[in-house]
């Protein structure tokens, strides 16, 4: 996979059933370093590695973002965040 940055602080997103991440964006062609940012639609992963509808490529540094994903939990039910997304896409 060929990466267009990294996602800190990321939270798993769902819409209309389909994830996608939000966080800081780092090492991004376009936008600056800390901008927060939202994905297209996830449709691959590589443990913390995802791919978006976009063909967009990102890595998910560090811990998610706490108090997000204490509520995604209570929405949604547990998550590994080291491989967040093996629940609703396919490995790639």
């Amino acid at each position: 996979m060929i990466g267009v940055g990294t996602i800190r602080e990321w939270a798993i997103m769902i819409d209309h059933d389909k994830p996608f991440v939000s966080g800081l964006v780092f090492d991004h062609p376009v936008f600056p370093d800390n901008t927060l940012i939202y994905t297209s639609t996830v449709v691959g992963v590589d443990g913390k590695q995802i791919v978006t509808t976009s063909g967009s490529c990102y890595k998910l540094e560090g811990p998610p973002n706490e108090g997000l994903l204490k509520l995604f939990i209570e929405t949604y039910g547990p998550v590994d965040p080291e491989n967040p997304f093996k629940e609703y896409c396919k490995t790639l």
